[in-house]
């Protein structure tokens, strides 16, 4: 149950009889809707009639709101300043009075956007008090829903707009509301604590009703905790209290808590002494729930001191006044009930005056109405067809677009499967000519040497098996097989290159697909650099970062590849490389699989005699994280 010091800021509303109440509100009607009155005047009236019907009618509450923000919304630009803010702090109040209205009916969803516009026109009109108010209703709101989190946010919110006009008390009822989350939530320390700092404001700025409530919620935590003695103290404080401000039901409140404590500690002489005051008090001030509370430890009382004609006594009252509770609501629901029939009753003989007044007029009309009902048929009959239809329809669109999903799912798992086809038959080539390596190296050198060059090929194989099985690995892991490639080969080839890798990017971050760059050194190694009859051959291997991609140059300073054509036709070998096809074939497939628009360019590098010095590979990748 929410603390009595969690407030709603509901409006000053006047109690009327039924008189006074329809003579007010057909007076606020006349100026209301008189379009000659000033929308301000009207305005004003409209929040009158707002208050007005919160107590008598509150189903047609949001009407009259809603009639009240539309004459308060049709002000121009043309309009004095403090008009129009006026006119805007009218709107504001109509919206937080349709909210309370809604909240009053338990329409807490309602409630809560109306006070979210409320909370938008506050802001507007810079109105740091009045976003106070507008934001403790929507913490109470969620605090209803159980929202506990979003509440603890909001309430927080509330505090630096209170510290900016220096509303202590404001500030000490916000610290009592997070202290009450805090133990709903079974925070008791965090819940002492805001108690704690509640209870240091209020004892500055000398609120004594509000240190009194304080103490008894610090009591309260004490008690829960099983510390009984701190929880009496602090109940004794707050007894003086409200014994100086004369109220009695603070006096209730005490006792039924000390009443308790006591019991708990086994001192049944004090607290018999405490419940049966307090039981008196209640009585005489008809608060049913704490009698029945007070009934209750008396019954305990009782009972743990083998009373037990007594503790029948108290049992049994306990009982009634519960049951008399639980009627007592219900019975309120239906005064209230009755109450609203009662107006609406009136209502319809005023309304049955008028329809015999005009009984000739109705007359008339009625041949109209009938057609008019006649027309409405058809046009619910056609509706419903017409949504039978659409339902229909959406029916059949979403088999569609499943039947569609499902075509592109098999798409893509065909495009896998060609896909991984291609990589399998990239492992092969590869394998085959790095064998072929070994197998040069074993007879051109020594044992030892060539021992070494089968771990580094083992390491090789390793890298590149585990990479074959992805799609994409990251560009280190494929600069860390080219970096192992090229030392094998520049080992078989007795150093007749060099080789260097260098970059600007975070290669560890880049996804590329695997053994996508090899043939692209593999070439530039066999037709290129083994060719080149003077110098060291080099191959660069540059990463550069773009904005949309990753450029990958590799350059040699081969023969180039028209003298390298040249020598392939000569020797009567001609044949396309096969690790370039399937490169391109695979780039071709990950553009359709993934969407990697990847390009590759090839540039003969020439000196300015024309004469080739080496060729340069750019590969393109679309960055894919």
């Amino acid at each position: 149950m929410k603390p009595y010091l969690i407030v709603i800021f509901l409006l000053p509303f006047a109690l009327w009889s039924q008189d006074d109440y329809t003579n007010k509100r057909d007076s606020l009607f006349s100026i209301a809707r008189n379009q000659n009155e000033a929308d301000t005047i009207r305005g004003a009236a409209y929040i009158q009639l707002s208050e007005l019907y919160y107590m008598q009618n509150m189903d047609s509450m949001h009407i009259i709101c809603e009639e009240g923000v539309k004459v308060t919304s049709l002000y121009n630009q043309k309009i004095a300043p403090i008009i129009r803010k006026k006119l805007l702090d009218q709107k504001s109040q109509l919206i937080n009075n349709a909210a309370i209205g809604s909240y009053a009916t338990g329409d807490l969803s309602t409630a809560s956007i109306l006070w979210y516009k409320s909370l938008e026109l506050e802001e507007k009109l810079n109105d740091t008090l009045g976003q106070t108010k507008v934001l403790n209703n929507i913490g109470n709101i969620q605090i209803d829903l159980n929202e506990m989190n979003k509440a603890v946010t909001t309430f927080r919110a509330i505090l630096p707009l209170q510290s900016s006009i220096n509303d202590s008390a404001g500030i000490a009822r916000t610290y009592n509301v997070l202290g009450y989350v805090e133990r709903v939530e079974g925070n008791d320390s965090l819940a002492l604590d805001w108690y704690q700092k509640a209870l240091d404001i209020r004892l500055r700025i000398n609120n004594q009703s509000g240190i009194a409530a304080s103490r008894i919620n610090i009591g309260f935590i004490y008690k829960k905790q099983a510390n009984y003695e701190a929880a009496i103290r602090q109940y004794h404080l707050a007894a003086e209290i409200y014994r100086a401000l004369g109220d009695r039901r603070g006096l209730i409140a005490v006792s039924n808590n000390l009443a308790n404590c006591s019991y708990e500690i086994g001192d049944y002489l004090a607290a018999s002494k405490f419940a049966r005051s307090g039981l008196m008090e209640a009585e005489e001030l008809q608060s049913l729930d704490y009698q029945m509370h007070l009934n209750e430890v008396l019954y305990k009382i009782y009972d743990a001191t083998k009373k037990n004609a007594d503790a029948l006594t108290h049992y049994q009252e306990f009982i009634s006044i519960r049951d008399s509770v639980d009627s007592e609501k219900n019975y309120k629901a239906l005064i209230n009930q009755e109450m609203e029939y009662e107006f609406q009753k009136k209502e319809k003989i005023k309304e049955l005056e008028r329809v015999q007044e005009k009984a000739a007029a109705d007359l008339r009309n009625q041949a109209e109405q009938e057609k008019a009902f006649r027309f409405k048929l058809i046009a619910v009959i056609v509706s419903l067809g017409l949504i039978l239809v659409v339902i229909l329809l959406y029916f059949i669109s979403k088999q569609l677009r499943l039947a569609k999903q499902q075509q592109i799912i098999i798409e893509k798992q065909n495009k896998e499967i060609e896909m991984k086809a291609l990589r399998s038959q990239m492992n092969p080539h590869f394998l085959f000519n790095s064998l072929n390596s070994i197998k040069h190296f074993i007879i051109k050198n020594e044992s030892t040497v060539a021992a070494g060059y089968l771990t580094k090929f083992s390491k090789l194989v390793r890298l590149v098996l585990e990479n074959s099985k992805h799609n994409l690995i990251s560009l280190q892991e494929e600069l860390d097989c080219l970096n192992n490639y090229l030392e094998l080969e520049k080992l078989r080839f007795d150093d007749k290159f060099d080789y260097k890798i260098t970059g600007d990017i975070e290669a560890h971050f880049i996804q590329v697909p695997p053994l996508i760059l090899q043939p692209f050194i593999e070439n530039a190694i066999w037709h290129g650099i083994l060719n080149k009859e003077d110098g060291l051959g080099q191959i660069n291997i540059e990463v550069k970062s773009l904005k949309t991609a990753v450029q990958i140059e590799i350059t040699d300073n081969g023969i180039g590849r028209k003298n390298a054509a040249e020598i392939v036709a000569e020797s009567g070998l001609e044949k396309k490389s096969m690790g370039l096809t399937i490169t391109h074939e695979r780039l071709q497939v990950l553009n359709r699989v993934i969407g990697i628009e990847s390009s590759i360019e090839f540039i003969d590098l020439v000196d300015a005699n024309n004469k080739a010095i080496g060729t340069k590979v750019i590969v393109y990748l679309p960055y894919h994280e």
